[in-house]
């Protein structure tokens, strides 16, 4: 289904649920915490390490003008350990370790998640280098086994083939090579093993593999027991081995999961939609691509690789347009009511804060055909189910594209929300940008003793000027050090007339309290260019 009607989307939109999303104290993100320190620390609470519980996957293909058949997927994952070998006795293993915020348990069971369905009959999941060693396993078209060329033509590396040399473990592998060549030539149906340790169990898996690759070799369990296993080997027919490779087939497809689905999702190009969605992509890169890289440079090119075009509907909510027409809404819940008011088409309105907001009518649709849960129907969903908010998260993206239009929806492409952070992150660029546009100046070393948020307030009443203009202070988590932000004025953005007399007679209020020592003070682009290169210097020597 997904294969099928992937390629017709217009984008697809994602939500996740997690076992948690919380960490120390010393991970909590602070309003002055650069973008590379913002990624630090929530890379740290995904690394506890917490799992995806749900994952929400709703596609919207719009048919024609403003109407969109929309298919709604909602997908409990399970990471599973593995536990397989090769034919040539390598093993493969693998045991996660999840770990459960006790809050987060609370809030999803409050919501209706079925931790037992989560458990017993979630897809599995596997990371990109698991996955890649599950597929060699699989039988290959020829009906030879797995696909391994060292196995096909009978012979093994050196490195890889087990050598006994215990005079009595040689002597028993001969016997019993020579009784399996008497059973392949004889016809049996199956032969049993000697009871042997593991060693020579993989000596003589790999000798029955190299002089005998029509054989297979199974173990079973007795008595019920997985600690108490024989090993028998089969001669198949051509069906009866056609049928035994379908069955394993299927069962390490199933193995490796949703995996698939998240490859078919970064090979389709589609656009991905999210909610406030910067956690949501630091999960995803970490279960299905591998662990999360150090650098944010990093982390930025592999998701851009994955997802060319992404969009945060958390900042196109904030987009003075969208604003305009639905109110300053933040959350989910927020944005949907304002979507409903719009497609119901009241003439105006009022946003929480009580401004009044234009919701003249937006001429959308939504039909979702059957087979897909009718999420549009009343009493059917809830938010933080994971299907239900990426439905809701596409259809608030429909409206902001509706109200935008599709160049100036282009300027919020690759720009994502940081939660509690003075910064979005820019997916496509090196630099991240300011939230809010302003002059911006990074004070480092700060005295405490002298320098605090009411002494600033004082120093820069001269450019305040009784309010023409704002000033937002953001401190560092560790307090040294923390972000000023001049905006609010007719002459504090950056495009704006006089912009450059007022960053002067900022920098010269500070240069004052600078020559005191009581802080060292920069413009913070010049701060971040610098970090961003020797973030991207770091990923270069690391590669």
């Amino acid at each position: 289904s997904l294969e099928e009607h992937l390629p017709k989307a217009n984008f697809v939109a994602i939500d996740l649920e997690f076992t948690g999303i919380t960490g120390p104290p010393e991970s909590h993100v602070a309003g002055g915490d650069f973008p590379q320190e913002v990624y630090t620390k929530c890379r740290s609470v995904v690394n506890r390490p917490y799992s995806i519980v749900q994952v929400g996957l709703t596609l919207f293909e719009e048919q024609e003008a403003g109407r969109f058949i929309v298919r709604p997927y909602s997908i409990f994952v399970f990471p599973r350990a593995v536990q397989e070998r090769s034919a040539n006795g390598e093993q493969l293993k693998t045991d996660p370790f999840i770990g459960l915020s006790a809050s987060s348990a609370g809030f999803l069971a409050d919501h209706g998640i079925d931790f037992t369905r989560w458990v017993m009959k979630g897809v599995s999941f596997t990371p990109a280098d698991v996955a890649q060693s599950l597929m060699k396993l699989i039988p290959s078209d020829d009906d030879m086994g797995p696909d391994d060329a060292d196995a096909a033509d009978g012979s093994l590396s050196g490195q890889n083939r087990a050598e006994p040399t215990r005079p009595n473990d040689i002597r028993l592998v001969e016997e019993t090579m020579k009784k399996v060549c008497e059973f392949a030539e004889g016809g049996e149906p199956e032969m049993k093993l000697p009871n042997t340790n593991r060693f020579l169990a993989l000596v003589l898996r790999q000798r029955i593999r190299e002089k005998h690759p029509r054989l297979v070799v199974e173990k079973r369990n007795v008595g019920g027991s997985p600690r108490n296993e024989e090993r028998w080997v089969l001669n198949l027919s051509g069906e009866e081995r056609q049928k035994r490779n379908v069955a394993e087939r299927q069962r390490l497809l199933g193995i490796i999961g949703f995996r698939r689905a998240w490859d078919l999702l970064k090979a389709s190009r589609r656009p991905v939609v999210f909610h406030n969605g910067f956690f949501d992509l630091l999960f995803l890169m970490s279960a299905f691509e591998g662990p999360l890289p150090e650098q944010l440079s990093s982390f930025k090119k592999n998701v851009h690789e994955a997802f060319s075009l992404v969009f945060d509907t958390k900042m196109l909510g904030d987009s003075p347009e969208v604003v305009q027409r639905l109110g300053r809404r933040g959350s989910l819940p927020e944005l949907v009511a304002g979507v409903e008011s719009l497609l119901q088409g009241s003439a105006t309105g009022a946003d929480g804060a009580g401004a009044v907001v234009d919701s003249a009518k937006v001429k959308l649709s939504f039909a979702i055909p059957e087979g897909f849960c009718d999420y549009g129907a009343e009493g059917n969903g809830s938010f933080h189910s994971a299907g239900y908010d990426a439905y809701q998260t596409g259809r608030i993206f429909a409206c902001c594209q509706a109200v935008l239009g599709i160049p100036r929806l282009q300027d919020f492409a690759n720009r994502v929300y940081l939660m509690f952070s003075s910064f979005e992150l820019c997916l496509a660029e090196l630099c991240d940008q300011l939230v809010i546009d302003g002059i911006a100046r990074h004070l480092s070393d700060v005295d405490t003793t002298v320098i605090n948020n009411r002494s600033l307030y004082d120093l820069l009443q001269p450019v305040l000027e009784d309010g023409k203009r704002q000033v937002m202070l953001r401190w560092s988590g560790d307090k040294g050090s923390l972000i000023l932000i001049l905006h609010g004025g007719a002459d504090t953005g950056k495009a704006n007339d006089g912009h450059d007399a007022v960053a002067e007679s900022l920098d010269k209020l500070l240069q004052i309290q600078e020559a005191k020592g009581h802080f060292r003070c920069l413009a913070l682009e010049k701060v971040l260019a610098a970090a961003a290169s020797a973030s991207d210097e770091a990923d270069e020597e690391l590669s």
